[in-house]
């Protein structure tokens, strides 16, 4: 909704719902034929990027690792360094 209602020309959100709802709102030209396309396409844009994402994890077989594994592995060095020998 915020999408739609934020522009050039800022409309409030009450006359976004009304004219989504009527066609004889003053701002259903800017509403319907601009900003809704615009958002839509937006929606879907992100959407098929998570499922692109989501295919490479799968095909790659690289999953997200898990949040309690950090980090990923444990350095088998000393903690002082070598210098200081």
């Amino acid at each position: 909704m915020l999408s739609i209602a934020v522009g050039a020309k800022p409309i409030p959100p009450s006359d976004v719902w009304h004219a989504l709802t009527e066609r004889d709102a003053a701002e259903h030209t800017v509403v319907r034929q601009l900003r809704l396309p615009r958002t839509l396409l937006g929606l879907l844009a992100g959407a098929a990027l998570g499922v692109a994402g989501a295919a490479m994890q799968a095909l790659t077989r690289n999953p997200l690792r898990p949040a309690w594994r950090w980090p990923a592995r444990r350095s088998t060095r000393p903690s002082t360094p070598t210098s200081a020998r």
